[in-house]
């Protein structure tokens, strides 16, 4: 395996811890959103202290 292969092979490793590193932090967004909601805290407030927009909330919620 030459050089660029072994650096490819590499970053592709990278990309899928990263891939999946991200679907375990939007899986706990996605836990965390309902209860806030029921709390008290808006859509649009839950949207920007998670991080994420509207829709990802209202998904979360169900509502999409």
């Amino acid at each position: 395996m030459t050089d660029a292969e072994k650096a490819l092979q590499q970053a592709g490793r990278r990309l899928a811890k990263a891939r999946t590193a991200q679907d375990e932090a939007l899986a706990a967004v996605f836990e965390a959103i309902p209860p806030a909601i029921a709390a008290g805290v808006s859509e649009v407030q839950a949207a920007k202290l998670a991080g994420v927009d509207r829709m990802t909330v209202r998904k979360a919620l169900g509502k999409r």
